[in-house]
């Protein structure tokens, strides 16, 4: 088995309370990111952040080193394991890890010293897998996961990198553009597997949203065997909302799934 062809790694807190001054201060580093619950975040599609969060990313490296990534980043913060304790505890800590294979069949040891280090300061381990059998597989590509059965609506999805995914959602009439970040929670292809696996129907709607709000998907089902998702964008005068309406075939849910996990796994 061939050793991760390429690794990326970065540390990071999350949660509604946390001042990236602090953490600042208290790790004794400047983040590589960081940002307050509330604050506007600038950029193609601007937005109010719904949680702070502070991160430190380290360079990438090929072939994948993870050990030494992890090293790298805890050698420079402080070490006093009651500071790391106290932030696990009030917020949530973990190490990014992103796998980018050129093989299909790649791994990593990742030692128990380098663990230790991880539960000892409570820790956890977001794991991101990539494959491909050349550079351009290994990039973020565009593709239109969902097209409706009436009315030319359509759900596009692009993973621009481990934490965004850009949205774009429209019919003949008109379309939207957002970007929504899935850092710390389930992906939107979790919703649609569940679909899938529940072809037959189901009482209520199923819902996914992002931690910001830029991105709610609802889905219900009706007697003839359709599903009907509603597709909701928040603007980046974050009041602004455009809805698009998708009727789908449940007998397409395994293939919409399939797809979906594709875009954004």
């Amino acid at each position: 088995m061939a050793v991760i062809h390429e690794t990326a790694a970065a540390l990071r807190f999350w949660g509604d309370e946390l001042d990236p001054h602090e953490v600042t201060r208290l790790m004794g580093a400047t983040p590589t990111s960081a940002v307050s619950k509330g604050e506007l975040i600038a950029g193609r599609a601007s937005r109010t952040a719904r949680s702070g969060r502070w991160s430190l990313t380290v360079n990438r490296r090929q072939p994948g080193d993870l050990s030494g990534q992890i090293a790298d980043i805890l050698s420079g913060l402080t070490q006093d394991l009651d500071v790391w304790r106290d932030l696990s505890g009030r917020f949530r800590g973990c190490i990014f890890v992103g796998f980018f294979m050129s093989e299909g069949n790649e791994g990593y040891d990742l030692s128990s010293e380098t663990l230790k280090l991880l539960t000892d300061r409570g820790l956890s381990v977001l794991l991101d897998v990539y494959s491909g059998q050349n550079e351009d597989d290994r990039q973020f590509t565009t593709l239109t996961v969902l097209t409706s059965s009436t009315n030319g609506g359509y759900l596009k999805l692009r993973r621009m990198d481990a934490d965004r995914v850009q949205i774009e959602a429209g019919n003949e009439h008109f379309r939207g553009q957002t970007e929504c970040y899935i850092a710390f929670i389930d992906s939107p292809a979790v919703l649609f597997t569940e679909m899938a696996g529940e072809w037959r129907g189901w009482d209520g709607t199923k819902t996914w949203s992002d931690r910001e709000g830029a991105l709610e998907l609802s889905a219900k089902t009706d007697s003839l065997g359709h599903i009907l998702l509603d597709v909701a964008l928040r603007g980046t005068d974050h009041s602004s909302r455009l809805h698009v309406t998708l009727v789908l075939d449940a007998g397409q849910l395994e293939d919409i799934a399939n797809r979906v996990s594709k875009a954004v796994r």
